[in-house]
């Protein structure tokens, strides 16, 4: 009892920080990559270390009329408080397997980046990506996948509780985030639709 008495005074004084959204009309200098989000996938093989792996593959297209910088980074979070980014622990076999199986719709599939990617503009110069985790705890029903980089646009914030040694707030830096929800059931075989897609500060 003496817990959730201490946990209802904590948070009676945290201050609640609103989390901003991304702009609706965007600066001049702001730029967004066109995306066509795919379904997500699994995979399973004996030949693999993880057995099972899941992945997501995204089309990308630069319509700014300027070459851009996909700065990637891309986490799956799941309802059992598992964040995991993509790409770690997959090895090359893995993405080679993927890439076999979808050679026909995306013969150009990369992997998912781990630096810097240039991308110059038009249709031409589009990006398939396929975006890869290893399997989840079999507990979980529900996954949001956040893809960033995808734009410049960011926000500074706060932070609600951290202070620097001035007690001056830290800054807090946010980006515009892609975010796609999904209900899943672990051992499912089949493609799963997002139930949910939006752009998000993160």
């Amino acid at each position: 009892m003496r817990f959730w008495v201490i946990a209802v005074l904590v948070l009676s004084i945290v201050p609640c920080v609103a989390a901003p959204m991304p702009a609706l009309v965007p600066g001049n200098s702001a730029w967004t990559l066109d995306v066509r989000s795919a379904v997500l996938w699994s995979m399973d093989s004996r030949e693999l270390p993880s057995r099972r792996y899941w992945y997501l593959i995204i089309s990308i297209e630069n319509r700014t009329g300027r070459d851009v910088d996909l700065v990637p980074q891309a986490d799956l979070a799941t309802d059992t408080f598992q964040v995991q980014p993509a790409g770690i622990g997959v090895s090359a076999s893995v993405f080679d397997l993927i890439k076999a199986r979808h050679q026909y719709l995306y013969p150009f599939l990369q992997p998912w980046p781990v630096g810097p990617d240039r991308i110059m503009p038009g249709p031409d110069h589009a990006r398939d990506y396929v975006l890869v985790w290893p399997q989840m705890d079999t507990k979980v029903g529900q996954v949001s996948v956040f893809i960033g980089g995808l734009s410049n646009e960011m926000a500074v914030i706060d932070h609600p509780l951290a202070r620097d040694q001035d007690g001056t707030p830290i800054k807090v830096y946010l980006r515009k985030t892609l975010k796609l929800d999904f209900v899943i059931s672990p051992d499912s075989r089949h493609p799963i639709m997002p139930v949910e897609e939006a752009w998000v500060m993160r």
